[in-house]
C-alpha cells in the first residue's frame, strides 16, 4: 500500500512538472460558463462584437478561447482584457499588506455587485445584480435584427442549442426589461436634459450616453477577500467598479470599427490611497495567438497588436488578410492642477486634468512557471509604470528600445517605431523577441484616491483591416484611432 501511494505521488510530481512547461495559452485561464440572463452579454451592435461577463471578465469566450472578434463574425482578436488598478493603502494595521493591486487579467480579482457600506457588498445572487444591456431602437427591433442573429449564431458556436425564433425573442425581451429596470440609483448614465441630476423619464429623459446605438452598465466591487488574494496576493482594498461599454452603428465608419468602456473607480473603503496607477491588461490574439507583433503610438496613446505575417490561418478561413486592433486612451484619471480643465463624466471640471497615457509595457510567452499571486500583483504594478518584468519593488528595469535608430535608450514606450515605414522601434526588429503570444499593460499615474473619492478612465478597442500588403491593417487602424481621438467627446 506505501509503495503504491510513493509511486502515484512520483506520478503526479511529475505530471506537475510537464505541465509547467505547457504552452501558457493552454492554461491560463478555467472556461467560463453562460449563466442566467444578464450573468453575461454581448456586445455586438457593430463591427467589434464581444462578450462580458458580470463578475468583470471580458473578452474570453465559454469554450475558452477568443472571445472579441473583428471584422464583425470572422477571427478572434483579443483572449482577454481587464482593468487593473494599484496603490499603497494608508491602513493603520501594520500588519496588513499596503501595497495592494485589483482588478481583472486571466484571474478575476473582483465580484458582481456594489458596495453597499465600507467592507459590506451586495449580494451577487440579488436579481438587480446583472450587466443591463439597452439598444435606443428597443421598440422597434425584429426578430430578423442583424446583430440579433449574429448573437445566435455565436450563442450556437459555444454550444448552445436554443431554438432561434425562440433565442430571438428572448433577446428582444431583454432588451425591454433591461431598459425599463435601467439602475439610475446605481450610478448607470442617463440623459439629463434638465442638468438637476434627477432621472425623469416623464420629461423624455432616458437611458444612454454619447447618442450611443448600444449601451451596457454592470458594477462590481473588490471585497472578496479570497478573489482579491488569487488576483495579486494582497487584501482588497475597497474599491467600486462601475463599467459602461457603447458602440455605435456606423460600419462603414471608423466609429463602427470600436467599442468604447469607461471605468469608474470609486474608493469605498476608510482609507487613503497614495502612488496609485489605473490601467489596462489586455491579452491580444490576432487569429491564431502564436504568431503576433505589439506596438505603441505614444503620441495616440494607442497600444495595438498586429499579424507578424500576410496571412493568418484563422483569417483566411473568412477570406480576409489579418487585421489590427488598438486599445486608446481617451480620457486618463484626473488629477488637481491650478488653472487647467480636466474632461470627466463628459464635462469639463476646472482646478484639475487628466493625465496622460503613462507607459506601455508589453511580454510575451515563454515561461516555464506561473508566479505566486503576490509576484503576479508586484509585477502588474510595475507593468502599469512602465518597467519590464520583475517580482521585486526594489530591483526595477526600465525597457529599453531593442530596434532603430533610438536603439539603447531608456523608454517607457517600447515598440513605438512605425511598421508601415519599417522605422524605429519595431517588433520582431533587431534586439526584439521573435513572434509569438503577445499581452500589454496601459497604465496613467500616479494619484492619489481619497475615501469617497471617484476617478474614471476611458479607453477604445478600434479595429482595422488592410486589404493590400503586411501592415496595412495597422496604418488603417491608425487612422480610425486619428479620427476617434480627434472629436472625443463629441460624437456626430
Amino acid at each position: 500500500m506505501y509503495n503504491r501511494l510513493r509511486i502515484i505521488l512520483i506520478l503526479l510530481g511529475i505530471l506537475l512538472v510537464l505541465t509547467s512547461f505547457l504552452p501558457q495559452k493552454l492554461r491560463k485561464t478555467a472556461s467560463p460558463t453562460f449563466g442566467k440572463d444578464g450573468h453575461r452579454a454581448f456586445f455586438n451592435i457593430n463591427n467589434i462584437n464581444g462578450i462580458v461577463y458580470y463578475d468583470g471578465m471580458s473578452g474570453n469566450s465559454p469554450d475558452g478561447d477568443s472571445g472579441i472578434f473583428y471584422p464583425a463574425g470572422s477571427a478572434g482578436i483579443v483572449f482577454i482584457e481587464g482593468v487593473v488598478w494599484g496603490g499603497y493603502v494608508n491602513d493603520p494595521d501594520s500588519s496588513k499588506v499596503k501595497l495592494r493591486i485589483g482588478g481583472q487579467k486571466y484571474i478575476i480579482g473582483t465580484a458582481p455587485g456594489r458596495i453597499l457600506s465600507s467592507g459590506v457588498a451586495q449580494d451577487p445572487q440579488d436579481e438587480r445584480v446583472r450587466i443591463y444591456r439597452i439598444r435606443k431602437d428597443w421598440q422597434t427591433i425584429k426578430e430578423n435584427d442583424p446583430q440579433i442573429a449574429a448573437e445566435i449564431k455565436l450563442l450556437h458556436s459555444v454550444g448552445s442549442s436554443a431554438d432561434s425564433a425562440i433565442a430571438a425573442e428572448e433577446i428582444i425581451k431583454q432588451y425591454q426589461k433591461d431598459w425599463q429596470e435601467w439602475p439610475v440609483d446605481y450610478g448607470a448614465p442617463f440623459y439629463d436634459l434638465n442638468h438637476n441630476g434627477i432621472y425623469e423619464p416623464g420629461l423624455g429623459e432616458t437611458p444612454g450616453l454619447a447618442g450611443a446605438d448600444q449601451v451596457l452598465w454592470f458594477v462590481v466591487n473588490d471585497l472578496s477577500e479570497s478573489r482579491a488574494f488569487r488576483f495579486s496576493g494582497s487584501p482588497p482594498i475597497g474599491i467600486e467598479l462601475q463599467v459602461t461599454l457603447w458602440g455605435f452603428d456606423q460600419p462603414g465608419f471608423p466609429l463602427g470599427q470600436a467599442t468604447f468602456r469607461r471605468y469608474r473607480l470609486i474608493n469605498k473603503s476608510p482609507f487613503r490611497v497614495d502612488s496609485m496607477y489605473i490601467g489596462l491588461f489586455a491579452d491580444t490574439d490576432i487569429g491564431k495567438y502564436s504568431d503576433d507583433f505589439a506596438g505603441c503610438d505614444s503620441l495616440l496613446e494607442l497600444g495595438y497588436a498586429y499579424n507578424s505575417k500576410v496571412t493568418d490561418s484563422d483569417f483566411e478561413h473568412f477570406n480576409l488578410y489579418p487585421s489590427a486592433a488598438g486599445y486608446q486612451l481617451l480620457q486618463g484619471p484626473i488629477v488637481p492642477s491650478a488653472g487647467n480643465k480636466a474632461l470627466f463624466d463628459f464635462k469639463q471640471k476646472a482646478g484639475y486634468k487628466n493625465l496622460p497615457l503613462k507607459a506601455f509595457s508589453y511580454f510575451g510567452t515563454g515561461s516555464s512557471c506561473d508566479p505566486l499571486p503576490r509576484e503576479e500583483g508586484i509585477m502588474a504594478y510595475n507593468y502599469l509604470r512602465g518597467y519590464e518584468y520583475s517580482f521585486n519593488m526594489a530591483s526595477l528595469n526600465p525597457y529599453v528600445h531593442r530596434s532603430g535608430f533610438d536603439k539603447g535608450k531608456i523608454t517607457r514606450f517600447p515598440l513605438s517605431g512605425d511598421p508601415v515605414a519599417g522605422t524605429g522601434d519595431i517588433d520582431g526588429e533587431g534586439e526584439n523577441i521573435p513572434a509569438g503570444d503577445r499581452r500589454f499593460y496601459m497604465g496613467s499615474g500616479p494619484l492619489t484616491m481619497a475615501q469617497g473619492d471617484t476617478q474614471e478612465v476611458v479607453y477604445a478597442l478600434i479595429g482595422g483591416l488592410g486589404t493590400k500588403w503586411k501592415n496595412y491593417s495597422v496604418e488603417v487602424l491608425k487612422t480610425n484611432a486619428r479620427y476617434i481621438k480627434e472629436i472625443y467627446p463629441h460624437f456626430p
